[in-house]
């Protein structure tokens, strides 16, 4: 069974994070144990990091762009399980290398930013945001 979720990686307990103390959002895709990562390209304080909680709203109310951060988090996620059902749908095994495959094929497509106007108003904060790719 496929479980998808948000998540800030962890190595030994600790979030892993850049050297300005940052952290990726990614969308864990899990299929007969084993998982993949997916990027958001979100970078976030661990500090502003509720998604081990509330997985509807992760980024919390203390950053101005929760909403639309959060926004983007929720399209990641119900890409990949657009992903996962079109393979479902033809009789493929969802395993984490074809879900990725897939999804890296869409991403392709679309270009490099498949949420332009998501993104636009969303504000950079010293700390707590950065938005590229890892």
């Amino acid at each position: 069974m496929a479980n998808l979720k948000s998540v800030l990686r962890k190595n030994n307990g600790k979030y892993q994070v850049n050297k300005y103390g940052l952290a990726v959002i990614y969308i864990q895709y899990g299929h007969n144990s084993e998982n993949g990562y997916f990027s958001t390209d979100i970078r976030i304080s661990p500090a502003i990091w509720q998604g081990d909680k509330d997985q509807n709203n992760p980024v919390n109310q203390k950053h101005q762009d929760f909403k639309k951060l959060n926004l983007v988090v929720s399209k990641v996620k119900s890409d990949l399980q657009q992903v996962v059902i079109d393979l479902t749908l033809k009789k493929m095994d969802p395993t984490v290398q074809t879900v990725t495959d897939e999804f890296n094929k869409k991403d392709e497509v679309q270009g490099s930013n498949p949420y332009p106007k998501i993104w636009q108003g969303v504000t950079t904060h010293q700390g707590e945001l950065t938005v590229g790719t890892i």
